[in-house]
């Protein structure tokens, strides 16, 4: 079995979670994960691996995919929640609060239309 192969869930986690710049590219029997998300994602994908390998000692992965630190632009859609979107892109809702206290007043009340950035 290739080492893609191995990986396909984490490969299809990484292009469902819409990790920016994801490539996959294999080797020499090494797969290189490439891209940045947020560190919430990233800790989604880490968790992953480690279920495909628990050892983390394969050495058939490179995991080189970095928290992106300032966040990803999201904008606020009608029924939308800080929780429904923080359960989308694997963090808290008070993780997008605390990151966006500067245009959150209250987190109960958020708007469609209104851009918020997702830690």
């Amino acid at each position: 079995m290739s080492a893609t192969e191995k990986y396909r869930a984490l490969i299809d986690m990484a292009h469902q979670h819409g990790v920016s710049g994801f490539s996959a590219s294999e080797a020499d029997g090494v797969l290189t994960l490439s891209g940045s998300t947020t560190e919430g994602v990233k800790q989604k994908l880490l968790d992953a691996w480690q279920i495909i390998d628990p050892s983390l000692s394969a050495g058939d992965l490179v995991f080189a995919i970095t928290d992106d630190g300032g966040g990803q632009a999201y904008t606020v859609k009608s029924g939308d929640t800080l929780s429904k979107i923080a359960a989308q892109h694997g963090t808290t809702w008070q993780k997008i609060y605390e990151h966006n206290r500067d245009t959150i007043e209250n987190p109960d009340l958020i708007y469609p239309g209104q851009v918020i950035r997702i830690p």
